[in-house]
Formats: C-alpha cells, sequence, structure tokens
C-alpha cells in the first residue's frame, strides 16, 4: 500500500489554468458540443467551520460558472458529459448529467 500525500489546495491560478471540455454522449459515441457560451461566474469564499483557526488554515473558495449551450437536434436520452484536463493534458475529473 502506498502512502499518501497530503491534501492539496488548489489555487486561483491552478483553477484558472484548468480545461473544461463539453460532449454530448449516445452509447458509446462522445460528439463535442459547439456554441457555448460562459453566462455568468463567480467566486465565493467558503468560511471554515472551525473558529479562531481562520489564520492558519488556507482560504476556501467556491465556484459558480454557468454555460448556455446548444442542444437543437440532441436527443433526450443522450447525456451531457463535461471533463476537466490540466494544462499538460490529464483528465482530472469526469462528469455526466441527462438532460
Amino acid at each position: 500500500m502506498q502512502q499518501a500525500n497530503s491534501r492539496v489546495y488548489l489555487t486561483d491560478e491552478m483553477i484558472r489554468s484548468l480545461r473544461l471540455h463539453f460532449f454530448w454522449k449516445r452509447a458509446l459515441e462522445l460528439r463535442p458540443v459547439r456554441g457555448i457560451v460562459e453566462t455568468s461566474g463567480e467566486v465565493r469564499p467558503v468560511p471554515w467551520y472551525s473558529h479562531g483557526l481562520e489564520q492558519e488554515l488556507p482560504k476556501r473558495f467556491e465556484w459558480l460558472v454557468e454555460f448556455s449551450l446548444p442542444s437543437e437536434g440532441v436527443p433526450l436520452t443522450d447525456n451531457l458529459v463535461l471533463m476537466m484536463y490540466t494544462p499538460d493534458h490529464r483528465l482530472i475529473a469526469r462528469g455526466a448529467a441527462r438532460m
């Protein structure tokens, strides 16, 4: 068993370097979504639950981003897949949702 590294908190610079890719998924086929528009974005600080340690702990933030994407001609049975990549093209997160 390998020893786990300590937790790394993402910095603002690290978050801004991540790249999002959107796909329509039908069975095993992934098709890129074209015409995506970011409609709004916001960064909010997240308070720590433990009081008195705020000076010692790193600041935490919640990133809220809304997108508008065209779905004309896409069947309701297709899934929307979001993939997040690092600058060196490593996949770090994947999520899927139904319409």
